[in-house]
């Protein structure tokens, strides 16, 4: 299991195709892969307090992995059907 240290907040600018795209402060995190923050449900990894969108995030799958399986908005009605199913059967 990897362990990861928080190490104050960080202001870093986000960068897509060669543009500044936003500004953020975020929580620095000391990884085993170096320092990330957190931007949009992902990990970044930090250079020159700068995150590249195009670099790819820590979460994104890596060549040979399979990308997770995505559920189309229209399905979930029927998941939230079998997982009450699910939890009246185990009652």
């Amino acid at each position: 299991m990897s362990e990861t240290v928080f190490a104050g907040d960080i202001e870093v600018r986000v960068v897509q195709g060669g543009h500044e795209v936003a500004r953020v402060t975020r929580p620095l995190r000391s990884t085993p892969h170096g320092p990330v923050v957190k931007f949009k449900r992902r990990l970044w990894p930090v250079k020159n307090a700068i995150i590249d969108l195009d670099g790819g995030s820590l979460d994104d799958p890596v060549d040979g992995d399979a990308a997770p399986p995505s559920v189309p908005a229209d399905d979930m009605e029927g998941n939230i059907e079998m997982a009450a199913d699910i939890d009246n059967a185990l009652q």
